[in-house]
């Protein structure tokens, strides 16, 4: 597995606790494009660490951020599901 180098910005627009500390809204991994988050937390033994999430990138209109899968495409073809 190569290195995967994650860059995370301080998250200016931060104003509860359970909003990530850091952000990155275009991370790629293996040619897919995702959004870092990132918390400051504190381990069992009193540890500075930052935990990281990685996620499908934010769509607002709640829709899927990629496209379905081919075969989901070929199952709704087949059953009439699209419109052309």
């Amino acid at each position: 597995m190569d290195k995967i180098k994650i860059a995370l910005f301080h998250n200016s627009y931060k104003d509860k606790d359970t909003k990530p500390d850091f952000t990155n809204k275009s991370v790629e991994v293996n040619g897919e494009t995702y959004d870092a988050a990132g918390w400051r937390n504190t381990d069992k033994n009193g540890n500075e660490m930052i935990s990281i999430t990685l996620s499908e990138p934010y769509n607002p209109n709640g829709m899927a951020a990629t496209p379905p899968a081919p075969t989901a495409i070929k199952k709704a073809n087949e059953e009439g599901d699209l419109p052309f």
